[in-house]
């Protein structure tokens, strides 16, 4: 069964000094802040991530390339430091 949920391109900065931009899917009616709070579950879906990693005020990059892109990941919610939300899709 196929549940409608909203997407939302966001930032996300980790208390492991990562830095990750993707789609998150929150249930209709939610907010992001909501999702996060949210017990039920403690990990969130990030789609299409694109992973960076922050060192002294500039991006650097994770692994060979410039940065890793296309991704999904599950990220332990306990790891989020802040995430901010760029627009809704």
């Amino acid at each position: 069964m196929l549940v409608e949920k909203d997407r939302y391109l966001v930032n996300i900065f980790c208390v492991d000094g990562s830095f990750i931009k993707g789609l998150i899917h929150v249930s209709p009616g939610l907010r992001i802040l909501d999702s996060l709070n949210s017990q039920k579950d403690n990990f969130v879906a990030v789609v299409n991530a694109e992973i960076f990693n922050l060192r002294e005020g500039e991006l650097e990059s994770l692994g060979r390339t410039t940065h890793e892109k296309g991704h999904t990941i599950i990220l332990n919610k306990s790891a989020v430091k802040w995430m901010e939300e760029i627009k809704k899709i």
